[in-house]
């Protein structure tokens, strides 16, 4: 899979790159309803795409998934909040 794949997927679906994969499933639940055979195969495969491509990672994109991959973001976060370091 290309890059220019999964972009036209995204735009196929009409959604965003950060969406996540619930959002993803919403988007594309509602429009298969209301699709024709045509819309329905690009939509069908435009969906394998953008999920294959998301669970290719190997954590989810939540906050906490993030900061035990990468620590170091959760000691700055925390330096810049404090008023004596911070930027607050």
């Amino acid at each position: 899979m290309s890059f220019e794949e999964f972009k036209k997927a995204l735009e196929t679906l009409n959604i965003t790159g950060t969406a996540s994969l619930k959002e993803v499933k919403k988007t594309y639940r509602e429009k298969v309803k209301n699709a024709q055979e045509q819309e329905l195969k690009e939509l069908s495969k435009a969906y394998k795409i953008v999920v294959d491509f998301m669970e290719s990672y190997p954590f989810s994109f939540s906050e906490d998934e993030f900061f035990r991959a990468y620590p170091e973001e959760r000691l700055k976060r925390r330096i810049w909040q404090d008023p004596l370091w911070g930027r607050e």
